[in-house]
């Protein structure tokens, strides 16, 4: 019974994470094709964007973001008989972290550790999982196109952490394809707390939210660099255009 609850908490939790990013826009997508010994997978996502920037230097900082998936396992040797599949159902919920250009675009490497939830149990190929909640490792790096599009490599291991045994854990390598909305309505304006960095009323020259030629809306605060260059009277919230 104890167990019961146990699934039927995390169950929960997700359903409300799930739930509550919806609400929100959605930043991206993504689709992965993976494989495994014995074993292949394929993974629906959605991101939301976390819109901070830590350690930011030389252009590069490390941002991040929520990463919700749905995922479809099927092992060919179930039971350890060749030619016996098994299905497993994965929901999962990862924080991503990720090193990468002031612009997104380009070049990036991240990193995350997130919760997993299996349908039934792995049994395939003498590998076993003998718990339904698995963690889920993952390193990666990618490249951002212009046009949004982001193509990367993944190694991924799932295992619950000797939580209980057997426990010999599943690697995969896969391939992602990811597409970048970049919202525009989640931007929010200077709040009423920091009236010093609004623009004054008089003045021959506009003052506006600090905004990167390519940027969104969203990201327009975050990206001191542009104002700094523009002549900025609060650099973290607007800019100087003459």
């Amino acid at each position: 019974m104890m167990r019961f609850m146990h699934w039927n908490h995390l169950l929960a939790y997700l359903a409300l994470t799930a739930a509550h990013g919806a609400a929100q826009a959605l930043d991206a997508t993504s689709l992965e094709l993976a494989v495994g010994e014995k074993v292949q997978m394929v993974r629906l996502g959605a991101q939301w964007d976390w819109e901070r920037r830590w350690f930011q230097s030389n252009g590069t900082h490390i941002g991040g973001y929520w990463d919700l998936s749905l995922a479809q396992w099927r092992g060919t040797h179930y039971q350890n008989i060749e030619g016996q599949t098994q299905n497993i159902t994965s929901i999962g919920l990862t924080p991503v972290l990720r090193f990468q250009q002031e612009s997104k675009k380009g070049f990036y490497a991240e990193a995350g550790i997130g919760i997993h939830l299996l349908s039934e149990l792995y049994d395939n190929d003498n590998n076993h999982l003998s718990t339904h909640f698995q963690f889920g490792d993952e390193v990666g790096v990618g490249y951002v196109f212009n046009n949004k599009l982001d193509m990367g490599l993944k190694l991924q291991h799932f295992s619950n952490g000797g939580i209980k045994k057997p426990n010999d854990g599943i690697d995969f390598t896969s391939i992602r394809v990811r597409y970048i909305f970049y919202v525009r309505t989640r931007y929010r304006p200077p709040s009423r707390s920091t009236a010093a960095c609004r623009p004054p009323p008089e003045t021959p020259c506009g003052w506006r939210p600090r905004a990167s030629p390519d940027a969104s809306p969203r990201h327009a605060i975050q990206n001191s660099r542009q104002c700094r260059d523009a002549g900025s009277r609060c650099a973290n919230q607007w800019c100087r255009v003459c």
